[in-house]
């Protein structure tokens, strides 16, 4: 499935592999990320909070919320550095990081 990721700023395109991995590509590159990666850059451009996402993933993966939002932030920051995300969205996405502090 391919779909377009417009809600970070910089709009690039994703497909979605049947084993749930995605391939970013974007600026004459193509990235690979993990199931994981995919569903988190698939639920931000549909608009779901961080908070759902990351209450959503600890159900899921029995992962603890600090490793959780520290993998999250350096998925975040790599983009940045790969040019694929705005400072702006990039900012908030990382406020949302921060005050999320349960499962609730």
């Amino acid at each position: 499935m391919m779909i377009k990721v417009e809600n970070l700023g910089v709009p690039f395109s994703m497909r979605i592999e049947e084993d749930e991995t995605g391939l970013i590509s974007t600026n004459g590159g193509v990235y690979s990320v993990d199931q994981i990666s995919a569903f988190i850059l698939k639920e931000i451009n549909d608009g779901i909070s961080v908070s759902t996402i990351l209450s959503d993933i600890m159900i899921e993966y029995d992962v603890g919320l600090i490793e959780l939002k520290k993998d999250i932030r350096d998925l975040f920051l790599t983009l940045q550095k790969l040019e694929i995300i705005s400072e702006n969205v990039l900012q908030r996405i990382l406020v949302e990081l921060e005050e999320k502090n349960d499962c609730k």
